[in-house]
């Protein structure tokens, strides 16, 4: 999008923008459209060094507290795994792996259940708000990403002229049988963990 383009969209009571921004791995923007009446998604982009950009998108449902807690928590918590992988490196720098995300990722949600926990009598909406988590981050031109939900990362590349698109994660949700059976097995004593409305 062009910087104009961005104006005209930021004029918009609904849109946000950040415009496009340099990085040695291109220039990067993004664009939200908030459609439901409460705004309950974040997002954001973070440039931790010259090796890394790191970019989160959550998609909130029940409410803003989940998908802010990651949006304040996920960031910190994988430069502070990142951190610890520095002892065990043998060129003294900090490291980010699949393991370093996926830490990161289980750290967030686990604090999210601890907060979640120690505030459900005052705020009892806890126990039903919640987030897709959609991650990824460059780092020394290798993407990782991780995905918690349904929604998806997908990398456009130019092939003669056009544009491909491929779709790099799987989507998490009860459209998957296995996922269903996660479901069933690890709370055996709800009958309604799994609701099938639309005939499946």
């Amino acid at each position: 999008m062009r910087n104009d383009n961005f104006a005209l969209f930021d004029e918009d009571p609904l849109g946000r923008s950040i415009n496009l921004q340099s990085h040695c791995y291109g220039e990067f923007s993004s664009a939200v459209v908030q459609a439901n009446t409460t705004m309950e998604d974040q997002s954001q982009i973070e440039v931790a060094s010259n090796n890394a950009v790191f970019l989160g998108i959550y998609d909130g449902h029940g409410g803003t507290q989940a998908s802010r807690f990651i949006c304040e928590h996920l960031f910190k918590n994988l430069l502070r795994f990142a951190n610890d992988n520095e002892r065990f490196a043998n060129d003294n720098e900090n490291d980010i792996t699949e393991a370093t995300l996926r830490n990161a990722v289980s750290a967030t949600e686990e604090g999210f259940l601890d907060f979640a926990k120690m505030n459900y009598m005052h705020q009892p909406n806890l126990g039903y708000v919640g987030s897709c988590c959609l991650a990824g981050i460059i780092w020394k031109e290798t993407l990782h990403v991780a995905n918690l939900g349904d929604s998806r990362v997908v990398i456009g590349t130019m092939v003669n002229k056009k544009i491909r698109a491929e779709q790099l994660t799987r989507d998490h949700n009860c459209n998957d049988e296995a996922i269903r059976e996660e479901l069933r097995a690890m709370h055996p004593d709800d009958p309604n963990v799994v609701i099938n409305d639309n005939g499946k």
